[in-house]
């Protein structure tokens, strides 16, 4: 399944975070959410005399209201914080009171209930995407309030869940490499480890954050260290009960066999290069030879018959020495410790997800399981790459591959209805100055937005 199609189906399940779980509790929550808008002040667009506020007023307006003791004119305030940072790239406002909205939305995280909690991870997303590579403060700020309320298994699901969900991005956005990535993975795996069953949306969360921060690591690191640290693990998530946890834990591995594949490719080439340069020496010499002295010729001939009996004989001896205590080679080692050493095991498991007909569950959840799977087994089994487009205005772009496509997923999670809006803002604000369009994603796919 793409990102598209994930999406999608995540807004029509119940409670609206598309997250798996307690479907109660996800239903109080939204409940909640209702209710307390509901009964949230109106927002006033004029002063006390009746004159109309100013966009900077109403800008100070809402700041003011993010620290307001009522629960219901936060989450109000909220909403509107979330509204406009999606539908404007608004980098000024968000530069300009940085450090006031990072300490109102902390304080929501720490002290608010689920409802809030959940608005407060969104616009902190939205700040970091904002903000881009200038993030770094709100990065070392929220990691400690985030993974402390990620870890307390004493908080409801939907409210770890977007903590999960805002601890990977933020780290993804304003990380400063491969090291920070991965103390952010290890993190959120922390959340897994606990005593007693993990809420689904917990798990699903985790893993897709956990990709997420996964698609930007080297390319080396992810097909070697990781996939050894990881793949035992998220193959057995593959036999989760819950369909959006396989899922995402498919896909992780899916992202890291797509790395080995690369990998694997990048060295045959190599490989390739050097015998041509093998080859070409070997031609060279030969030349060197027809040219020298007869006599020099026949001693050359004669030496190299000396060494290779020499050679043959110790070769011999030592198969003889060999035979009487075999030792494993290095290869077999090598491939004993390599999960993906053997796909046997791992593609039956993906075919049989990727056809599942259980009918013991719902016919939707089935069909959408078998398409999830059936693209992940496309790249195990056949080394085909995912792909997704997007249209911005009149042109379409495509993304290729896992992490462009993981990464395409987040950001349309993260700007909803405005994707479009910031993408072509980004785009035309760089080709009129390239200095401009601070946006995070243009600088990540610059190549396809503003090639």
């Amino acid at each position: 399944m793409n990102g598209r199609e994930r999406a999608s189906e995540k807004k029509s399940k119940k409670g609206g975070r598309g997250r798996g779980g307690d479907d109660d509790e996800s239903a109080h929550v939204a409940a909640d959410d209702v209710s307390m808008l509901a009964s949230a002040p109106v927002v006033s667009t004029k002063d006390e005399d009746g004159n109309e506020l100013s966009p900077e007023d109403l800008q100070d307006q809402l700041v003011e209201q993010l620290a307001e003791k009522r629960a219901s004119t936060r989450q109000a305030a909220l909403q509107r914080l979330i509204d406009q940072l999606q539908l404007n790239c608004d980098f000024d406002f968000v530069t300009e009171r940085a450090e006031t909205l990072q300490l109102y939305l902390l304080n929501s995280v720490r002290k608010g209930d689920s409802p809030e909690v959940v608005l407060a991870c969104r616009a902190l997303q939205l700040m970091a995407a904002t903000l881009g590579g200038d993030s770094e403060k709100l990065l070392e700020a929220a990691t400690p309030v985030l993974h402390t309320f990620l870890k307390n298994t004493s908080k409801g699901a939907s409210g770890r869940a977007a903590t999960a969900e805002a601890l990977g991005f933020l780290s993804f956005i304003g990380g400063a490499g491969d090291k920070d990535s991965l103390q952010a993975m290890a993190l959120l795996l922390e959340a897994l480890h606990g005593a007693g069953k993990v809420p689904e949306a917990v798990s699903v969360a985790v893993w897709e954050a956990w990709g997420l921060l996964a698609s930007s690591l080297v390319q080396s690191r992810l097909a070697g260290e990781v996939c050894v640290a990881h793949v035992p693990t998220l193959t057995r998530f593959l036999d989760d009960e819950s369909t959006d946890v396989k899922t995402a834990a498919g896909e992780n591995i899916a992202l890291i066999v797509e790395a080995r594949q690369a990998q694997d490719a990048e060295k045959a080439a190599q490989g390739e290069d050097e015998d041509d340069e093998e080859q070409d020496d070997d031609q060279q010499q030969l030349d060197a030879t027809a040219l020298a002295s007869p006599t020099d010729s026949i001693n050359e001939q004669l030496s190299g018959v000396a060494v290779s009996a020499s050679s043959t004989a110790a070769a011999a001896a030592g198969s003889k020495a060999g035979s009487k205590r075999k030792k494993p080679s290095a290869a077999s080692a090598s491939a004993a410790a390599d999960p993906l050493a053997d796909l046997t095991a791992l593609i039956s498991k993906l075919s049989a997800l990727a056809t599942d007909g259980n009918r013991h569950r719902a016919r939707k959840e089935r069909a959408v399981q078998r398409k999830s799977f059936r693209d992940i087994l496309r790249t195990v089994e056949h080394g085909e790459a995912p792909d997704e487009s997007l249209k911005i205005e009149k042109s379409r772009h495509s993304f290729e591959g896992w992490p462009a496509v993981k990464q395409l997923a987040a950001f349309r999670e993260v700007l909803g209805k405005g994707l479009n809006v910031h993408f072509g803002q980004t785009h035309a604000g760089r080709n009129s100055d390239p200095s401009r369009g601070k946006c995070t994603w243009c600088a990540m796919w610059c190549g396809v937005l503003c090639g």
